[in-house]
């Protein structure tokens, strides 16, 4: 193996020990952005949209032709157009107690239903019942402001479903939002955690020391227990069961090995804490 391929497995294997390590605080962040997400979700004022549908006839001939298909949408494309005018709102305005017209039709959204007859009507309010209200307000007076210009576009239009209260909300979305907020989250506690772990040059564990320094490490001792005090302890022969005993015993054996090839001329012993 060569020192690039070393390299890459190191770095592949110090990437599973950071997501190990760091595993539990993504957890944390993740659960904690989503109770927040949530929270804010429920404080956010609720919305409620109300739809009616409307339905455009291209002309009273009963014989639906193929001219007269296509005339039906593009009648339906102009009533999308003008069912937003002020001379269609304010009548509707009247009827919700909504004073402001701008605000009035920010709220209103017209669409036409894709390859149909069919126009839709989409009011947006605070409560529920006043949406429902509003959005069958401005389809009667926009069916009775079409009126005016059946001779004119040679067709008609009509109340095709009134709408109803909605039982829920359009937002805030509460599951999305919750679910999006615990993503974001652990996302950047992900992204946060390993811009640390790749910046990080210090050497915290057995195998850097290899790539790091370029030599062999013979063993690393540890400690499972603290014990009282280390003035003439001697592991092996006090604790010879012991995890630091067996440490000891696999350093003799691996220093006893280095001497085969070539006599080391040093061996350094290192610790972070005093032992």
């Amino acid at each position: 193996m060569n020192e690039f391929e070393m390299d890459a497995e190191s770095g592949r294997d110090r990437l599973r020990r950071s997501l190990r390590r760091w595993a539990p605080l993504v957890l944390v962040s993740a659960l904690l952005a989503g109770l927040a997400a949530f929270g804010v979700s429920h404080v956010l004022p609720r919305q409620y949209r109300a739809t009616t549908q409307l339905f455009v006839a291209p002309a009273a001939n009963p014989t639906v032709a193929l001219q007269e298909v296509i005339l039906g949408q593009s009648l339906a494309r102009s009533y999308v157009q003008l069912a937003t005018a002020e001379g269609v709102l304010r009548p509707a305005m009247e009827k919700v107690g909504i004073t402001d017209l701008q605000n009035f039709r920010d709220r209103t959204t017209v669409a036409q239903v894709r390859d149909t007859f069919v126009i839709t009507i989409s009011f947006d309010l605070g409560d529920a019942v006043r949406a429902a209200t509003a959005a069958n307000a401005i389809a009667d007076s926009f069916v009775s402001q079409s009126g005016t210009l059946k001779s004119a576009l040679q067709g008609s239009v009509s109340v095709w479903q009134p709408a109803t209260p909605p039982d829920e909300p359009t937002s805030p979305r509460v599951a999305l939002n919750t679910l999006l907020g615990a993503f974001s989250g652990g996302l950047v506690a992900l992204l946060v955690l390993g811009l640390i772990s790749y910046l990080d040059d210090r050497i915290s564990d057995f195998d850097r020391v290899r790539t790091k320094l370029g030599v062999a490490p013979l063993e690393e001792v540890s400690r499972s227990t603290q014990p009282e005090t280390t003035v003439g302890k001697l592991f092996v022969r006090d604790s010879p069961q012991s995890r630091e005993a067996e440490t000891f015993r696999s350093l003799r054996t691996n220093i006893s090995f280095a001497n085969v090839d070539r006599r080391p001329r040093s061996i350094l012993v290192t610790s972070a804490l005093p032992f």
